[in-house]
């Protein structure tokens, strides 16, 4: 005795998934990129206030804070791991 059964759904059905899979990952890809482009005359500026030096605790805060949110977009973390404010 021999049992056919047709698996043509199923394999639409997870086609259909790598399909979903592969346009979410360009979507995400399209959005990073997006997203980090806005961020380079602001890294830039930042870049500036630190090359020309402020004496002012506020503005060397400001431009500490600006750096550690362009390096890590999104993450709310600065290089050593620290939550950013």
């Amino acid at each position: 005795m021999a049992v056919f059964v047709d698996i043509t759904e199923r394999q639409r059905a997870e086609e259909a998934l790598r399909e979903a899979g592969r346009r979410k990952d360009e979507l995400l890809a399209t959005l990073a990129q997006e997203l980090r482009n806005p961020l380079v005359p602001i890294r830039n500026a930042a870049q500036i206030l630190r090359r020309h030096g402020s004496s002012d605790p506020m503005v060397r805060a400001a431009r500490d804070l600006i750096e550690r949110q362009v390096e890590y977009p999104g993450s709310g973390r600065n290089r050593r791991g620290c939550e950013s404010w």
